[in-house]
Parts: structure tokens; sequence; C-alpha cells
């Protein structure tokens, strides 16, 4: 059975001011999933979060899989780049694979590009070795017992111009015993797209909240089709306070709903944790 392991960055300890001209520290994000053929990590979180990641990849094997970047945000992508590039680290673990899909096209709201990102994979797959794969929708990876199934990714020619958020990975992780959905920092758009597109095969039993539970995150009929009585929110202390406020208004209040409905709730600021369900 593959185990879920929801990993607890530096930043979800944060519990100052946040939102509405503060900080806007959410927590990062990094999940790890134990397969018989070794791990499947999924983000890490911060630079600074690289080296008690590696503790714990080395405390489960030390033998990464498949790592998966759900997009090119600092707090996903940046714990990555500390374990593959920093010489001390990287000895320690062995990463067979690497999955991510930056549009070099790509510009933010204000017109910055990702050429600062993409200089850093470059660097990643020098020093790794690992294989890159460059997902499209509708691909499958094995990952020993548990299949990945790739429901959303950017395109070369999607929407410029936007918040990197807007290019995040969506995909499901299945095994014998259960089913997760992995949403990254995904927009309203993307969810919509997922749930129109995919909406008669996504029931599943753990679903990691899109963008740390707050701002964009809300669509009721992609989260009906999950249906999901396990809920991981990779989110701060002060993040989740505002999450249960009314800073955002109504954006936040269907996310709540989800929360006081599930059967379990993990939130990042707990504490590293080993999932419930197994799949």
């Amino acid at each position: 059975m593959a185990e879920i392991i929801q990993f607890a960055t530096g930043a979800s300890s944060y519990d100052g001011p946040f939102g509405g001209g503060s900080p806007w520290v959410a927590a990062g994000m990094g999940y790890v999933i134990v397969t018989n053929a070794g791990l499947v990590v999924i983000d890490g979180g911060f630079a600074e979060d690289g080296e008690r990641l590696c503790e714990l990849i080395c405390s489960l094997g030390g033998v990464v899989d498949t790592w998966i970047l759900t997009h090119p945000h600092r707090d996903h992508y940046r714990a990555f780049h500390t374990v593959c590039t920093d010489e001390a680290l990287r000895e320690r673990v062995k990463i067979k694979r690497i999955v991510y899909r930056f549009p070099e096209a790509f510009k933010d709201d204000e017109g910055d590009g990702i050429e600062h990102v993409l200089a850093h994979m470059d660097e990643v797959l020098v020093h790794s070795g690992a294989e890159r794969i460059t997902p499209v929708e509708g691909d499958e990876l094995y990952s020993g017992e548990v299949r990945i199934t790739i429901l959303n990714t950017p395109t070369d020619e999607g929407p410029t111009h936007c918040s990197p958020n807007e290019l995040s990975l969506v995909f499901t992780a299945e095994g014998p015993n259960g089913k997760a959905v992995f949403t990254g920092d995904a927009y309203e758009s993307c969810l919509e797209h997922v749930y129109v597109k995919y909406g008669h095969c996504l029931r599943a039993d753990v679903l990691q909240m899109p963008h740390h539970g707050l701002c964009d995150t809300g669509h009721r009929g992609f989260y009906e089709a999950v249906s999901a009585d396990t809920l991981l929110i990779p989110i701060s202390a002060a993040g989740h306070r505002c999450m249960r406020s009314d800073v955002y208004g109504d954006r936040t209040k269907l996310v709540c709903e989800m929360e006081d409905g599930a059967d379990r709730v993990y939130l990042a600021y707990h504490g590293t944790a080993r999932i419930d369900k197994k799949l």
C-alpha cells in the first residue's frame, strides 16, 4: 500500500499578520508518496526547506522515483533546487526522473518571464542526472503500484501575462487501495477545465486543496466530483486564520465548507504527518 506524507515547510509555522497589505506567507507545499518503486515527491517548499526535506527523503530510503513540480513558484520548487544543487545534499538522494512543464513564453501579470526558473531547472538537470519528463494532459506515469494521471497542464500556446499559479499541474495518484487528487495552486479556471473534461472519473479519497485554501480556490462542481473525505491543506497558521475570516470575503467560503464537511483534515502547520488513507 502506498502512503502519503504531508511535509510541513518552515513557513507553515508562520503566525504573524497576514493578508490585507500584510505579508502573504501561506506555507509552501510538499508531499511524498511512498511506493514500492521508491518515492514520488511533489514540490517541496522554499529553498530553506531543502535540508529538512532531504532528511525526510533519506529516512524513507533516499530513492526518488519521480519528482513532480506543479508550477514555478519559489515556495513549490526551490527546496527541490536546493536538494539537487547542494553537493552535500544531492549525494544523499537518488532522483530518477523529474516531471514539470514551465512554458518558456510565459510572463506573469507584471510582464516578468521565468527565465531565472528555467536556468535553475537547467542547473538541476546537469547536477541530478535525472530524466526530464515534460507532461501533457492525459499522460499516465507509473511509480510502482501507483498510477499518476495528468489532468491539466499549461501549453506553450496558452495564456501569458497571468499568475504562475495558472500553470499548475493537476493530477491524480491512484493505487490499489485509494486515490488522491493534487492541484498545486490551481485557480478556478483550471479546476473548471478538469471538472468539465474529467468530472466523471474524479472521485477520490484524498484531495489536496488548491492554492493553500486561499483566494481563488473555489469550484463547487470540481469539489463535489472529487467528493474526498480527507483534505490536505498546505497552509500556515496565519493563512488558516485568514481563510476562516472574512479577509477574502466569499472567496474562501467554499473552502471552509469543504473543511467543515471532511472526515479528516491535515493542516501543514500542525506538522509533518502521515495520512491515514493509503493508496
